[in-house]
């Protein structure tokens, strides 16, 4: 036992045994990081009322709720092209949503306005208040 195992329990086990727990400490570390970067970011829905923003004010038509244009925003944003989708799809249909979507939609609104007041973005703010008196007369 002590020249079989403790030499290759010393001189193999343990330097593989220390590189696994300083890698798995580094991922950790990478994983606390990210998820502090996601706190950060603004929600699915806020991200779509955002583009919805950009494309009024550049006099773009808003794009169809479909996978190709859920695809663009995913590689825009980085987010679930499914989410996308189905956020696209609930500014175009603010009749058929439920009273705790349109609240969502309007919180985002919200969180919307606050990014485009802090610049002064007045284009911006005047899109936003008439998405929100769209949405109330739904």
């Amino acid at each position: 036992m002590a020249f079989n195992y403790w030499p290759v329990y010393y001189a193999d086990f343990l330097p593989k045994l220390d590189t696994i727990i300083a890698q798995y400490g580094k991922e950790m570390e990478i994983a606390g990081e990210i998820k502090k970067c996601k706190r950060t970011q603004y929600s699915i829905p806020t991200l779509t009322v955002i583009f919805y923003v950009f494309t009024k004010s550049a006099n773009i038509s808003f794009p169809a709720c479909n996978d190709r244009s859920a695809e663009l925003l995913n590689n825009l944003y980085g987010a679930d092209k499914d989410k996308l989708k189905q956020n696209l799809s609930r500014l175009y249909k603010f009749s058929g949503l439920s009273i705790r979507e349109k609240a969502e939609i309007e919180i985002r609104i919200a969180s919307a306005k606050a990014l485009f007041a802090e610049p002064g973005y007045q284009s911006g703010e005047k899109i936003l208040q008439q998405l929100e008196l769209k949405l109330q007369r739904a």
